[in-house]
């Protein structure tokens, strides 16, 4: 499953880069200023519209967020499940039965907060086929999929469906 959320993850960083994002002066400078040892640096914006840059550092894979005059807003770094903080990983064992964690990052941000973003995947529901047939066939619904935002003592912030 992670190795799926790495193409997933390239897929989507290529297709970021095809879109051209141009990003100002003030915000690339801020980034080399702050991140100089940073390998394939591809750009993005998010639903704020803040620029995003993704890149390699350090052995581990990164992102970090600017407003467009180059102010830093966060940065983000992947993360082992095994990594998430214990009451994390136990809220999600405890609330989230059916669910196995496809992601998880640890997130500094400018107001000195410490999140941990944790995308989760439904198990797989098969149901049996409707008509009665003999045959054993089964048909997978498409798994429900949710980002869960936690502060560093284990309180849920947010619950966010995805696709």
């Amino acid at each position: 499953m992670k190795n799926l959320l790495t193409m997933l993850l390239v897929l989507c960083t290529i297709w970021a880069n095809a879109q051209s994002v141009k990003v100002p002066e003030k915000v690339q400078k801020t980034f080399k200023t702050k991140f100089s040892k940073a390998e394939d640096v591809s750009w993005d914006k998010d639903d704020a519209q803040h620029y995003v840059a993704n890149f390699y550092m350090d052995e581990a894979e990164q992102n970090v967020a600017f407003d467009a005059n180059g102010t830093w807003l966060y940065t983000s770094q992947m993360i082992d499940e095994s990594d998430l903080p214990e009451k994390i990983a136990d809220k999600i064992s405890n609330d989230f039965l059916d669910s196995s964690i496809i992601a998880a990052e640890h997130r500094t941000t400018s107001k000195n907060e410490n999140l941990y973003l944790v995308t989760i995947q439904a198990d797989e529901i098969y149901e049996e086929d409707m008509e009665g047939e003999e045959d054993d066939s089964m048909e997978a619904e498409a798994p429900e999929t949710t980002l869960l935002t936690f502060d560093a003592n284990g309180k849920l912030l947010t619950k966010k469906g995805l696709m």
